[in-house]
């Protein structure tokens, strides 16, 4: 048996409101490992947990609709993968009511994830319940008009604590912005604003909110912002690229 709840929390953290819909499932040991990228390539994760289904890797084409046919199904469910001549071609889903079947694709028409090569992080700070409040009221304040940018930069406020200042909304002077800031732990002062992707960022605090049991965020200063998550049985991390703003 499969806890259905589990599963798709576990999905969600990769397919992150429909932003990545391709991925290869690699299965070793009752252990799922799934590698990810956006469309245009300024996301890439990976997530690991727990799965009992045997070794393989299967090619998941359209993760909304294998989402869209786990929600008829009840908590618990059995799956099997249907092999034709040793090759996955299908998931078999059952509960108790219903019996499914979602086709799998080859996984070579999948794209593959890029390996990413970390720079060291100078900026390193907690993502908790608190942190993930801020940032959810901070975008939806601004309404969905608004360019999905925020940007980072370093300070010490009045007392001498460090913190990470993030700033939502466009970098002009005319428009509107929400700021809150968060304790961080770094060396230096960094001059200047380094810009990420909100959209991407809601949807990754959204999706692993409920079940983390650690959670920080690291910066570097060359233009990469990593978010890595812990729960109890399983991973997530994710890596942004910094936003190159005309």
């Amino acid at each position: 048996m499969i806890n259905k709840l589990d599963l798709v929390a576990n999905i969600e953290k990769y397919y992150l409101n429909g932003t990545v819909e391709s991925v290869k499932w690699n299965i070793v040991n009752n252990r799922l490992n799934v590698g990810f990228v956006s469309p245009n390539q300024d996301l890439v994760g990976r997530i690991e947990c727990d799965i009992k289904l045997d070794d393989g890797t299967l090619g998941i084409f359209n993760t909304s609709g294998l989402l869209k046919m786990l929600s008829i199904l009840d908590m618990d469910v059995i799956i099997n993968v249907e092999k034709t001549h040793k090759v996955p071609t299908k998931l078999q889903i059952e509960d108790s009511n219903f019996s499914l079947q979602y086709s799998l694709a080859d996984p070579y028409i999948i794209q593959t994830t890029p390996e990413i090569s970390e720079p060291g992080y100078e900026v390193s700070f907690v993502v908790d319940s608190e942190f993930i409040m801020r940032f959810a009221k901070a975008k939806g304040a601004l309404g969905s008009n608004v360019k999905d940018i925020f940007r980072m930069s370093t300070i010490t406020n009045d007392e001498g604590n460090k913190q990470v200042k993030f700033v939502l909304g466009e970098p002009t002077s005319h428009s509107n912005k929400v700021e809150f800031t968060t304790e961080a732990s770094f060396e230096n002062l960094h001059d200047g604003f380094v810009s990420f992707n909100s959209a991407y960022v809601k949807e990754i605090l959204n999706a692993n909110k409920d079940d983390m049991t650690e959670a920080k965020g690291y910066l570097s200063t060359q233009g990469l912002l990593k978010l890595e998550f812990k729960t109890e049985t399983g991973y997530s991390v994710y890596y942004l690229p910094e936003l190159q703003i005309s």
